[in-house]
């Protein structure tokens, strides 16, 4: 959600598109080059593979951040950073020196980053890093180093902390961070985590389902978060939940807005009503 409006990147599309409230397109701004698309969509060996993204007030105006995964050196180390004042400022970053610092100092030797997810709050950066063989964990940053970085890509960030979390499994399938947000009324990380049968950093596996959860910040530490399975109906939902936002919200209730891939050039929109009990 931007400024109360629906707002929506995809990991083969090159733009940010702006979603009416019928759910139809409204707008599109380019975030990169449409030479290459095929019926809509850029080609799988050269997709920038905008995996996250995440809205927040910024010097005083509304911001956008988004990040593709870093899973392939050159082609998905982007990051985008977009103010809307009155007119739209877009500021580009390859962000491949920041992702080695971070498998350097969370020892990811046999595989390559993969942010899925992203958070923003008053001070801290989150980057969710969803394993498929090394395990998800979350990377902590000060929020200013890291827009400076990007902006002037002067210094590289600093004093990057990383949490290990161990995620919930059905069938043999771990699920993996595949979305996020901030929700400042709690001070939670909000949290898809879906479940794909593969090994693959990159390649797509079978969808078993996917979880909603939520992180208390002041348990980040000890890796400590809540989770449901989502469900229709009584039976488990077999979609790939990548992202997700508070529409609404009143205390522990919200009315939450998340996004499936699936993985042929579509995706569902989900509204989903929410409760948090913390225990």
């Amino acid at each position: 959600m931007l400024n109360n409006k629906i707002v929506l990147v995809g990991d083969d599309i090159p733009w940010l598109v702006e979603i009416n409230d019928d759910f139809t397109i409204a707008k599109k701004t380019q975030l990169s080059g449409i030479d290459s698309i095929v019926n809509g969509r850029t080609p799988y060996q050269l997709k920038a593979d905008y995996e996250c993204m995440e809205t927040f007030s910024y010097d005083g105006a509304y911001g956008a951040l988004i990040l593709s995964s870093g899973s392939k050196v050159d082609l998905r180390d982007t990051a985008v950073l977009i103010t809307f004042r009155d007119t739209i400022s877009i500021v580009k970053k390859n962000m491949r020196p920041l992702f080695e610092k971070i498998k350097l100092q969370a020892e990811l030797k046999e595989e390559e980053i993969n942010i899925e997810g992203i958070a923003i709050t008053e001070r801290k950066i989150y980057l969710l890093h969803r394993g498929n063989i090394s395990g998800n964990f979350i990377a902590e940053f000060d929020k200013t180093m890291f827009l400076e970085y990007i902006q002037t890509g002067q210094y590289l960030p600093s004093g990057i902390s990383i949490y290990p979390f161990s995620l919930p499994e059905l069938n043999g399938v771990q699920s993996g961070f595949s979305g996020a947000c901030y929700y400042a009324d709690e001070q939670y990380i909000l949290f898809t985590a879906s479940m794909e049968d593969t090994e693959s950093v990159t390649a797509d596996g079978e969808v078993s389902g996917s979880y909603i959860g939520f992180i208390p910040l002041n348990t980040l530490e000890e890796g400590i978060y809540h989770s449901a399975l989502l469900e229709k109906d009584g039976e488990i939902l077999a979609k790939k939940l990548e992202g997700i936002a508070v529409k609404n919200a009143d205390g522990n209730k919200m009315e939450i807005l998340s996004i499936c891939d699936n993985d042929d050039g579509t995706s569902d929109l989900f509204l989903i009503n929410m409760s948090i009990i913390n225990d």
